[in-house]
């Protein structure tokens, strides 16, 4: 059966026995970032002009 014969995604779905559910990808985990991390993102909006400077693009 051609994709033309169709109406919509859900009439596909039901001619073929599809079924689907949504959930999220992605478990989150509370964790605390590395103090490096947290310096070296403090010093760089410090001194970096993040708005017009090369090194932020």
């Amino acid at each position: 059966m051609a994709f033309s014969d169709f109406k919509s995604i859900a009439d596909v779905q039901q001619a073929y026995h599809i079924f689907y559910h949504e959930e999220d990808f992605i478990q989150f985990r509370d964790c605390t970032p590395s103090a490096t991390l947290v310096s070296e993102l403090a010093f760089s909006r410090q001194y970096i002009d993040v708005l017009t400077s090369e090194a932020s693009r």
